[in-house]
């Protein structure tokens, strides 16, 4: 979070203390340590027009202090998102075997994604009947044999460790389910990808199985290819073969270069768990993506999404959480939304 203040002005940034100050309760925050907020106190010396006519010692000015604290505060957690979110989903790496509520609170950990990572926001092809698949019931360790391409870098960096999304995208969702949700028309996406618009409001421990579906990768893919080229910074400046922390890294530092990022390539989409137990899709969170460019300079066109083949993912690298109205992503540990506001 920035400031811009005068020169003569005072800003601070700080963590959230044992003593409750008053403000802090007007923000209606349940877990304090998932707040960031920035003070700014100004001292100026205003004319005094008035008052020196009843004074024996004349005193023309004063100094007058004022102060004004914004806040990253936590939406609760049954707070209906009615728009914003793309109609794509991440998967959170919890424990396998969770419960949907146990993989909810992971949220102060990013639900085992990292920040500068690539992760499928929708999954390639799914066939069960694939060489080395075993039938849709794969050896833990070997479910990207069930996938007809590679599922992305993330995701199989977590496959075989005890939080491996894929087992549970293999046995829950499919063949028929990979991670889009929403309407399968081209110009129902071009809503759900430009204009911001929703198929359906979701809050946390929303089961959005019913709204999953095999999506329209034809359709969807130049829409995402528009949506990057929507974005001043479309390119990523360190080159197409830099790692995608260095990518992301680039894209928020351009907050301070020319040109200036304008948000459109940041998408944030519902963190989902396919709970394989009790056969539900529920929202455990919400995160913020980085789409992908295939361009290394200003003034190319993207085609990155639609270059590639039908059975491909669909990925991009994940932000952090999503704080609403930010073109630089969250800074909280937080997986509900967040969103910035004056809290005094």
């Amino acid at each position: 979070m920035s400031t811009l203040t005068e020169d003569s002005s005072r800003m601070q940034h700080f963590p959230y203390s044992l003593q409750i100050p008053s403000w802090f309760l007007a923000a209606n925050v349940t877990t304090p340590s998932t707040m960031t907020y920035t003070r700014v106190t100004k001292t100026v010396a205003p004319n005094i027009y008035f008052v020196p006519v009843v004074m024996t010692n004349k005193v023309y000015t004063t100094n007058v202090q004022s102060r004004a604290i914004a806040g990253q505060v936590v939406l609760a957690a049954n707070t209906s998102i009615a728009q914003g979110l793309g109609p794509f989903t991440g998967i959170a790496a919890c424990a396998h075997g969770s419960t949907s509520v146990q993989c909810q609170a992971t949220a102060s950990s990013n639900f085992g994604l990292t920040v500068g990572v690539e992760y499928d926001i929708q999954w390639p092809q799914y066939n069960k009947n694939r060489q080395g698949c075993n039938n849709g019931n794969p050896v833990h360790g070997s479910e990207d044999k069930c996938f007809v391409q590679p599922p992305c870098a993330g995701d199989l960096a977590l496959m075989g460790t005890g939080s491996d999304p894929m087992q549970e995208v293999v046995q829950q969702w499919g063949a028929s389910i990979n991670g889009y949700w929403g309407d399968q028309s081209t110009s129902q996406i071009n809503k759900y990808i430009l204009d911001q618009k929703q198929l359906t409001a979701v809050a946390i421990g929303t089961d959005i199985t019913q709204d999953l579906s095999a999506g329209n990768k034809q359709g969807t893919s130049k829409i995402l290819d528009d949506r990057v080229n929507q974005d001043t910074v479309n390119f990523d400046v360190a080159g197409l073969g830099a790692s995608s922390s260095q990518k992301l890294a680039d894209y928020l530092d351009s907050a301070n270069q020319n040109p200036v990022h304008n948000g459109r390539r940041l998408m944030p989409v519902p963190i989902v768990y396919p709970d394989v137990a009790e056969n539900i899709s529920p929202v455990v969170g919400y995160g913020l993506f980085l789409l992908e460019s295939n361009q290394s300079a200003a003034g190319g066109t993207s085609t990155y999404y639609k270059d590639g083949q039908g059975n491909d993912p669909y990925c991009a690298i994940y932000v952090g959480p999503w704080n609403m109205g930010s073109t630089n992503g969250g800074v909280s540990s937080s997986g509900g939304a967040t969103r910035v506001r004056l809290v005094q």
